[in-house]
């Protein structure tokens, strides 16, 4: 209940004028509404459908792996190493709001990705080829979401 500066009496709530003396009443101030985040809506969801993009991918080598195994240790080996590359150079920069590291990790991914389709069609195993593409376009989908 706000008192009147000039006379001293008790007021309701929301009183613009003194209703023992007519003085005007000061309005407390409305406080001002919480700052808008950092990050634009649109921003915040390509990020996060990026960040999406590169777990399917990890997802889809981590899959791969036991399939490759058919076409021999070198595939078994690939699908590792493009799921450790996946993880340490796109997904955890990106993790940690580093967008350019995060891109080029993606980018090397998705070229780890085509190689790793060649290799194992080469050696015979066209289902880890067809994975190792899915993850490449993956990855290729999320690099735009990066920009």
């Amino acid at each position: 209940m706000p008192y009147c500066p000039s006379c001293g009496a008790k007021n309701k709530d929301g009183a613009r004028f003194c209703e023992a003396c007519g003085a005007p009443l000061a309005v407390a101030a409305a406080p001002n509404p919480p700052a808008a985040p950092a990050q634009t809506p649109a921003a915040a969801q390509s990020f996060g459908s990026a960040k999406g993009l590169i777990i399917a991918a990890a997802a889809i080598y981590a899959f791969t792996a036991p399939l490759a195994v058919f076409a021999g240790p070198i595939g078994f080996i690939t699908a590792l190493l493009a799921l450790g590359v996946v993880l340490l150079l796109a997904y955890e920069p990106l993790r940690k709001g580093n967008v350019g590291a995060a891109k080029t990790g993606v980018l090397i991914g998705a070229g780890l990705a085509i190689l790793y389709t060649l290799i194992d069609f080469a050696m015979g195993a066209p289902l880890a080829a067809v994975l190792n593409l899915a993850a490449g376009v993956a990855l290729a989908v999320a690099y735009m979401q990066l920009k």
